[in-house]
């Protein structure tokens, strides 16, 4: 009775965001940005560890060969800090010819599917297209909480793309 209630409270919702990138920066570049994981996850502001791990118990098949991280964040429940946690999840990692698709496993059933795609339109840009689902009350804080933090994960990916002679970062929880 308890999970049939809850699967009526479980929406799904999808958006896409889209950010130009500069002519000044290679393509191959930010395929390779998005193809390192470890530099992909410390990029998002929200980050403050991760340790690779095993697969999420109810993830598919497909998925469970996948590369896998255990991720925790600095979570802002209220405006201004007021009241602040964290959370760890589990997320996997495919590399895309253009891009790099990720799906998350949060608490409370919170499942995001995230794919970053290079596009070239008249100029370059980044699109990512995310479909979440999760509990309704839940899900405008999610939804609000992804935008908030892609925004500055994409500034700091266009300035790492900058800087091609830095190395990438590829030790995972340092």
């Amino acid at each position: 009775m308890v999970s049939y209630l809850s699967s009526l409270m479980t929406v799904d919702n999808t958006f896409t965001s889209t950010s130009p990138l500069p002519s000044s920066i290679a393509p191959e570049r930010v395929i390779e940005i998005l193809h390192n994981h470890v530099t992909m996850i410390k990029m998002n502001p929200l980050v403050i560890d991760l340790q690779r791990c095993e697969p999420h118990e109810h993830a598919p098949e497909a998925e469970r060969s996948l590369v896998w991280y255990e991720i925790t964040d600095k979570v802002s429940y209220l405006p201004f800090d007021l009241l602040s946690g964290q959370v760890k999840y589990k997320a996997c990692f495919k590399d895309l010819p253009m891009g790099l698709q990720t799906v998350i496993y949060a608490p409370l059933g919170l499942r995001t599917q995230n794919k970053w795609t290079l596009e070239d339109q008249d100029e370059f840009q980044l699109r990512e297209d995310v479909s979440m689902e999760c509990n309704m009350f839940m899900a405008p804080f999610v939804k609000r909480t992804i935008k908030a933090s892609h925004g500055p994960l994409v500034d700091r990916l266009i300035i790492e793309a900058k800087s091609p002679e830095r190395d990438l970062e590829s030790t995972v929880g340092a």
